[in-house]
């Protein structure tokens, strides 16, 4: 469930960063045209001639460098991933998007407490939402699950809606909020938080099946199994509700 999470923050990280890039559609090398997420052969090939491109502005070789380190991550290569945004801050020590973007990649590569850590030293220099929100979900992993609620109600009240267009973040503070009190057995507060917006916008089944996970471990069965097949109505491959209804013992 959580690589669904990923996405998001991958396209939140996407962007000019340190200088303001000027494309060139004319410049087929030029990196900053491409989706590292979803493109990240591609990303390195072009990136790598960018930096390698010389003349080209110092900041925009570093952007180059961050779009190269996130096409890595995608990847899987972590090593490339951090030496791409670690040479990034030796240049800008103090850069907090570009320390976020690392610590998401020691969470990625199974070093949580080392993006723990990044995080909540950035939080005290720049309390931005993602940063909230990004260390509730890296202390989900860690089952620190009260903290993780209380960081996910500080990146809550910090996100300012009207100022950005990124309509699946409130279905993420719900997401890993239900799923934290549903790990501390608070299985009423679980569901309150998760049918909240289970409206069949989000990118996947995450929150019907977390509502299902309350109102089954709270002894609701039947209510359970009808939220979770309602949730595979709107998301009919989703496999953590097949899973659940796989080990309800209910055949599709």
């Amino acid at each position: 469930m959580l690589r669904l999470f990923l996405l998001i923050l991958f396209s939140l990280s996407c962007g000019p960063l340190l200088a303001q890039t000027k494309l060139s559609g004319a410049d087929k090398f030029n990196c900053f045209q491409l989706d590292p997420p979803t493109q990240p052969v591609e990303t390195i090939a072009a990136c790598s001639v960018f930096i390698d491109t010389a003349g080209a502005p110092p900041l925009e070789k570093l952007d180059a460098r961050v779009y190269r380190a996130i096409a890595y991550r995608a990847l899987g290569n972590f090593e490339d991933s951090e030496s791409d945004l670690l040479a990034v801050l030796d240049a800008e020590p103090d850069h907090t998007q570009t320390l976020r973007m690392l610590a998401w990649t020691y969470r990625e590569w199974g070093r949580p407490t080392d993006a723990e850590e990044i995080y909540t030293r950035v939080l005290a220099v720049d309390p931005h939402w993602q940063g909230w929100l990004s260390r509730c979900a890296v202390r989900v992993d860690l089952g620190l699950y009260e903290a993780a609620i209380q960081d996910c109600a500080e990146a809550e009240k910090q996100w300012q809606p009207d100022r950005l267009n990124y309509p699946l973040v409130p279905y993420d503070f719900a997401y890993f909020t239900a799923l934290s009190l549903n790990y501390l057995e608070r299985y009423d507060e679980a569901y309150e938080a998760a049918i909240a917006y289970a409206d069949g916008k989000d990118i996947s089944g995450r929150l019907y099946h977390q509502a299902g996970v309350a109102l089954w471990n709270g002894g609701q069965n039947l209510p359970a199994l009808d939220l979770v097949l309602e949730g595979l109505r709107l998301y009919p491959e989703d496999p953590d509700l097949l899973d659940f209804l796989s080990q309800a013992g209910v055949r599709q």
